[in-house]
């Protein structure tokens, strides 16, 4: 009965804002916790192979079948988009989760990272094949920074949780 009687209104802008990892910043703290797991994966399955099957020399190699000036700049691409994103990934988690306030910027960079490696790796692809590359794999950054670049910055749980 006391908790019902000491509960502010939500709806009361003077009312103490929401703290802790809770509500609509659950969201990005599981994509932050997948994120790097999710890039590991593409590295080691995806990538690394390349390197180590012989591929990498077919592709980069003048005269070769498979042989196309962009190609291995797009792998090179790639792999250092990839590396990057998850070291970005890994420290925001880190100070997502030391609850910094260090991270909403941490996550807005992340988020920004994404968009300018989607989009370029997009033209990337374009440049190589003769169709159109689906927007797709572009368009979901570009949503997601839509979306949560406004929340981390201008969130009253952000700000009462991102204190440290």
């Amino acid at each position: 009965m006391y908790a019902l009687l000491t509960m502010r209104n939500p709806c009361n802008p003077d009312a103490d804002p929401p703290r802790g990892i809770g509500g609509w910043l659950i969201l990005p703290a599981l994509g932050l916790v997948i994120s790097p797991l999710w890039i590991a994966y593409v590295l080691v399955t995806r990538h690394l192979p390349l390197f180590l099957d012989g591929r990498w020399a077919r592709l980069a190699t003048v005269g070769t079948h498979t042989y196309h000036p962009l190609l291995a700049c797009e792998v090179v691409f790639e792999v250092v988009g990839n590396l990057t994103g998850l070291t970005l990934a890994t420290v925001t988690l880190v100070f997502f989760l030391k609850r910094s306030r260090r991270a909403p910027m941490l996550m807005v960079a992340l988020l920004s990272w994404g968009v300018v490696f989607s989009v370029t790796n997009h033209f990337f692809v374009n440049a190589l094949s003769a169709g159109s590359p689906s927007w797709a794999d572009a368009f979901r950054p570009i949503v997601a920074a839509a979306i949560w670049i406004p929340y981390f910055l201008e969130s009253r749980r952000v700000k009462a949780t991102f204190v440290r």
